[in-house]
């Protein structure tokens, strides 16, 4: 299964990669993900950024995470090196905020819209972090990025 992954439907694009490949594929909607995921073997998913504490990526990756913590099901984060912050770089990057008007182009009066792009999830949550140089559990992430 695949999550559709909007606004950019990154998934999507996933998904027909699979699909040419041979692979069965399911597309979901985003907000399902938590929902389905005592149906799969395993959880992937990519990063933005991962830091000493948490991964950032699209927003609902932890809804996923925490529900496949609870279901006993391996949490793999797929991402490069570069992606893997030391402190100094980490403590510089800001998680934009995404334009309202695309989720309520005019908001009734008294309703405020929250739009965000990315959210962290702790690193806890996370079994392997797999880069182009091998997989690492968290606690090799962790002593990697405090030199």
């Amino acid at each position: 299964m695949v999550a559709e992954s909007r606004p950019g439907c990154e998934g999507v694009a996933t998904a027909r990669r699979l699909a040419a490949r041979g692979v069965p594929v399911a597309v979901i909607v985003d907000a399902l993900s938590p929902a389905v995921v005592a149906e799969v073997d395993v959880v992937v998913m990519g990063a933005d950024a991962v830091t000493r504490m948490a991964v950032w990526n699209k927003c609902g990756s932890l809804g996923v995470a925490l529900a496949a913590s609870a279901a006993g099901r391996p949490t793999l984060v797929v991402t490069t090196e570069d992606r893997l912050l030391p402190p100094p770089l980490a403590r510089r990057v800001v998680i934009p905020a995404a334009e309202p008007a695309a989720v309520l182009p005019r908001p009734p009066r008294g309703v405020r819209v929250v739009n965000r792009l990315f959210d962290t999830t702790p690193l806890r949550l996370v079994t392997w972090v797999v880069t182009e140089e091998g997989a690492m559990e968290p606690a090799t992430v962790k002593r990697r990025l405090a030199r």
